[in-house]
């Protein structure tokens, strides 16, 4: 299952750009155990595979995904089509960890793009609709 979402470059860019990825629910749930149970003393970060950067204008990109569930939820795993949308394969990818929040982070040639830190609450609804999704899934065959 796909995930969505926002990406912030360390340079001016006219385009928009999110992060998608395969959704790893081990590693989700596995930062929820960490930001909820376990006193961090300095922050931590975690190397991430297989994640892309997609760097594309507003229309291109709204035939991939709902841009506006994006903006209002800071995630989607609504995507339409893996293929429609250029990709770049991001380098050093990581997932940066302290106690309360986790963002993610990666680098395409010399751009850095960041992600939006979230929190417990966000994660919380990242796995709910993770959860309700794939139960859908179940029921319905697929």
């Amino acid at each position: 299952m796909k995930f969505v979402i926002e990406a912030y470059p360390n340079v001016d860019m006219s385009n928009m750009s999110y992060f998608l990825f395969d959704f790893d629910s081990d590693l989700f749930e596995a930062l929820q155990e960490t930001i909820s149970d376990i006193k961090i003393e300095t922050a931590l970060s975690f190397s991430v595979n297989n994640m892309f950067i997609i760097n594309a204008p507003y229309h291109t990109i709204r035939r991939q995904f709902k841009i506006k569930e994006v903006e209002e939820f800071k995630f989607t795993f609504d995507v339409k089509d893996f293929e429609i949308t250029s990709k770049h394969y991001l380098s050093d990818t990581k997932v940066f960890l302290d106690n309360e929040t986790f963002y993610f982070a990666g680098k395409v040639n010399d751009i850095t793009f960041t992600s939006l830190s979230f929190n417990l609450n966000n994660l919380k609804s990242i796995l709910k609709n993770y959860q309700k999704i794939n139960k859908e899934l179940v029921l319905s065959g697929s």
